[in-house]
């Protein structure tokens, strides 16, 4: 079914559109050399990661594609009342849009310039898991956050109102933390965890700023 209506902006969490459609798609694209026996050899283009996304971004902007400038990997096309947006990560390919005729002539499109193969509706993808509503879509992370608790030992832990108590001050004084590597690990891991729990990112900003000589104190603030 062709959705012409102009896109209706959902906030939930990020920004979203209604009647919306999502393909992950996965490349199969191969590039080639000769051997010294006059042989072929044919090898996927992550191998040459740079190529490939150069010669894929060239193509986009062939199509009518405009890349963003907050995000390299992300391109955006606006086509009359169709606006879709498509994602590269290394050979993964995220298209999504408010009109579903323009999603499928583009993936035509692409399908016949490189081998690609069609994995569906996304569901999963970087830590962020999709559930899908009549017209929305809901972003989650937790199995991300699952994990996160897992690795610093705290699945026991009971659930706090607030992510640091008001007043408190971290300051560089106290007694040195015993793995410094954990802890830069766990703090960059809540950094991504902000995408679906903004409520998270002062805490965050607070002990990020800590990753040189944490303490023991600065590691309880990220518990």
């Amino acid at each position: 079914m062709t959705n012409s209506q102009p896109y209706t902006p959902t906030r939930l969490g990020n920004l979203f559109l209604n009647h919306l459609t999502l393909t992950l798609l996965a490349s199969n694209e191969y590039c080639t050399k000769y051997l010294f026996d006059g042989s072929i050899d044919r090898f996927k283009a992550r191998l040459a990661p740079l190529a490939w996304f150069q010669r894929f971004n060239s193509f986009l902007l062939h199509l009518g594609f405009i890349g963003s400038k907050a995000d390299p990997s992300l391109s955006i096309y606006h086509h009359n009342t169709a606006t879709l947006y498509l994602l590269v990560y290394v050979d993964d390919i995220i298209l999504t849009g408010s009109n579903h005729f323009a999603i499928q002539t583009i993936l035509a499109k692409i399908r016949a310039e490189f081998a690609i193969k069609d994995l569906g509706r996304l569901s999963y993808f970087l830590g962020l898991e999709v559930h899908y509503g009549a017209n929305d879509i809901f972003l989650s992370q937790s199995k991300y956050a699952h994990d996160i608790l897992d690795r610093a030992k705290v699945l026991d832990a009971k659930p706090i109102a607030m992510p640091l108590a008001s007043g408190i001050q971290l300051t560089s004084t106290g007694d040195p933390f015993p793995d410094p590597t954990l802890y830069c690990s766990l703090v960059g891991a809540l950094q991504y965890l902000t995408i679906t729990r903004p409520d998270l990112s002062y805490v965050v900003n607070s002990v990020s700023q800590f990753l040189q000589a944490p303490t023991t104190d600065h590691f309880q603030a990220a518990e």
